[in-house]
C-alpha cells in the first residue's frame, strides 16, 4: 500500500519536458489507493447491483470492484464524449453502461448496473 494503507495502488505517470532549450524531463506520478476509491463509491446504492472500473486508453482495466472481463462494447473508443451512456449486451444480460472521463488522465471512470434495475 501507500502510505500505510493496505491494499492495491492506482498509479498515473506522465512525463513532462521542461520549457526552454533543454532535454531534460520530469516525470509526474498520481497514486491513488484503490481500497479508498472504492470506498468512497460504496454509498451509492444502485452501484452495490453493479460493477465500477477505470479503464485506460489501451482497454486496460486498472482497478475494478469485482472481477470483470473486456466485453463486446466496453471498449475505450467507444466513450468519445467525455461523459455518456450507453445500452450493451454482456453475455445475454442487458446493461446500462455510464462513464465520465478524467480530465488529467483521460482514464474512464465506468459503472456497469443491469437494465433491469431502471424498468
Amino acid at each position: 500500500g501507500f502510505n500505510g494503507e493496505s491494499g492495491k495502488n492506482i498509479v498515473y505517470a506522465h512525463t513532462l519536458r521542461y520549457l526552454g532549450e533543454s532535454d531534460q524531463y520530469a516525470n509526474i506520478l498520481i497514486t491513488m489507493n484503490e481500497t479508498g476509491f472504492f470506498e468512497e463509491v460504496e454509498g451509492i446504492e444502485l452501484l452495490h447491483k453493479g460493477t465500477i472500473l477505470i479503464l485506460d486508453e489501451n482497454n486496460q482495466i486498472m482497478a475494478s470492484s469485482q472481477p470483470v472481463s473486456l466485453f463486446n462494447g466496453l471498449e475505450y473508443s467507444n466513450f468519445s464524449a467525455e461523459e455518456g451512456s450507453l445500452y450493451l449486451d454482456n453475455d445475454g444480460h442487458n446493461v446500462v453502461v455510464s462513464y465520465v472521463t478524467s480530465k488529467v488522465t483521460k482514464w474512464k471512470y465506468v459503472s456497469i448496473i443491469p437494465s433491469s434495475l431502471f424498468w
